[in-house]
Formats: structure tokens, C-alpha cells, sequence
């Protein structure tokens, strides 16, 4: 696939309702990814969202925000029922087993971020810390938001297809925070504080 067909597939899988803009604050989530040598694995997404302002007393426990995030309010929210989330925890297994954990921060573009890292890897063969650092875009209608790094052609390629193409000046954690493990190493996101660590 050429870049021009990647960045026009991605533009158009990854179409997300319209964002309010990237100067708003981001929120609080982690993402944490840990596995052993026996191959068990945990991948854990926790978040704030924009955090609350309320701690349960006693316990230092901030609440989260997520009753007001219209991205997540998208229908009503019913007693009983569990309330909607972009968090996505991956685990991707192969014929030998556990192949690859992986998981975001990010709101919107947390899963639009696990997607372009896991297809680097798993359909492009790219290393993980590779595909990690590799530029992203956002596609939110038809705007597309792209971090410097992708090639001119898939640039143009976006254009004549219709997109307002919107780079960024430099990487930017607006794209996410991708962290992974997987057979061929670790990767934490350069976009975020993240870190990869491999304890003997």
C-alpha cells in the first residue's frame, strides 16, 4: 500500500464525530501495559477524563468526569446499563499465543492512535517503538489533522479527495499515548511521558 492509499484508508476508517478544537486541556488518562515471561498480560486504561474537582473523603480518590464528556454521552444514559467509553484495551493473539498488548490515552483519538500503531506492526512489520514514534493523523469528518511526517503524496492525496487537511508544527499528544509490549520489544509514546522497561 502506498502512503497516499494508507493516509486515504485511515482518513476514511477513523472518521470520528467533528472536534471542538486542539487548545482545549487534555484530560488525565494512563495507560499501562505489563506482561511476564510466561506470556500472562494486563493492559489497564484509567481516566479522569477532565477530573471532577470531587475526592471521596478519606480515601484521596478523585472522581472522574465522564457524565459530562459529549463524546461519550451519545445516547441516554439508562439505570442499569454500562456508559460508554474510548478506552480500548488490546490484547492480539497469534497462533503461539499472546503476541502483542497494547493501549492508549487520548479521548477521541485513542483509538484512531492503537490503530495506526497496530497496523504498523502487525500488517507493516514495523518495530514497536517504530511505529509508535511514526506520524499520525485524525480524521474528524472532513477535517484531517496530521502531524508532521506523513509524505507529501498522501498529503495531496487527502486533499484531492476532498479532506481540509490541518498539520500540526510538531508531534503533538493531541495523537495519543500509545504504550505496547510485544514479542519484539516494549514502546512507551514520546507524545506523552510514557516509558518502556524490561526488569530482569
Amino acid at each position: 500500500m502506498t502512503p497516499a492509499e494508507r493516509a486515504l484508508v485511515l482518513a476514511r476508517v477513523l472518521d470520528a464525530p467533528p472536534y471542538s478544537g486542539h487548545g482545549e486541556r487534555i484530560g488525565d488518562t494512563t495507560n499501562l501495559v505489563t506482561a511476564d515471561r510466561e506470556g500472562n498480560a494486563c493492559v489497564l486504561t484509567t481516566s479522569l477524563g477532565l477530573g471532577s474537582g470531587d475526592f471521596l473523603p478519606g480515601l484521596d480518590i478523585h472522581l472522574n468526569s465522564m457524565l459530562g464528556e459529549v463524546d461519550l454521552q451519545v445516547h441516554p444514559l439508562v439505570p442499569g446499563g454500562r456508559m460508554e467509553s474510548m478506552m480500548s484495551p488490546t490484547l492480539v493473539f497469534d497462533d503461539d499465543g499472546l503476541a502483542l498488548a497494547a493501549g492508549s490515552a487520548g479521548g477521541t483519538r485513542l483509538r484512531p492512535a492503537l490503530v495506526q500503531v497496530l497496523s504498523g506492526i502487525l500488517d507493516e512489520g514495523l518495530a514497536p517503538q517504530q511505529a509508535v514514534d511514526r506520524a499520525r493523523l485524525h480524521s474528524a469528518g472532513e477535517i484531517v489533522r496530521v502531524e508532521p511526517g506523513f509524505e507529501q503524496e498522501a498529503l495531496v492525496a487527502l486533499e484531492e479527495a476532498g479532506y481540509d487537511v490541518r498539520p500540526f508544527g510538531a508531534r503533538h499528544h493531541y495523537f495519543g499515548g500509545v504504550s505496547l509490549l510485544a514479542r519484539s520489544g516494549g514502546a512507551a509514546d514520546p507524545r506523552r511521558s510514557g516509558a518502556a522497561l524490561l526488569l530482569p
